[in-house]
C-alpha cells in the first residue's frame, strides 16, 4: 500500500536546480534536425522507392546519433554551459 502512495507523489526538482535555472529562457535554438536531415537535404525521387526507405531511415538515425554525440562533446569541453543542460545547439 505504501508503494502505491509513494509512486503517485509528484517530485519537485531541488532548490539548487531551480535557482541555477530560473533565468533560462532558451529561444531560437536552431534547426530541429531530428528526422529531417536526409528528407530535407535530398530530392523526393530518392524517397520514391519504398524498398529503400528503411535503409534511409537507418541512415537518418545514424546521422542523428552522430550529431547528438557531437553535442555531448561540445558540452564536455564548454565551460559556459551546464553539464546537465539539454538546450544546446
Amino acid at each position: 500500500m505504501a508503494n502505491i502512495r509513494r509512486s503517485s507523489w509528484t517530485v519537485r526538482s531541488s532548490y539548487l536546480n531551480q535557482t541555477k535555472h530560473q533565468n533560462d529562457m532558451f529561444i531560437n535554438l536552431g534547426y530541429d534536425y531530428t528526422g529531417n536531415i536526409l528528407r530535407n537535404g535530398t530530392s523526393d525521387e530518392l524517397w520514391a522507392n519504398p524498398l529503400q526507405i528503411s535503409m534511409y531511415s537507418k541512415l537518418e538515425g545514424m546521422l542523428t546519433f552522430c550529431l547528438e554525440q557531437a553535442k555531448m562533446i561540445k558540452k564536455t569541453f564548454s565551460f559556459a554551459h551546464d553539464k546537465n543542460s539539454l538546450n544546446i545547439s
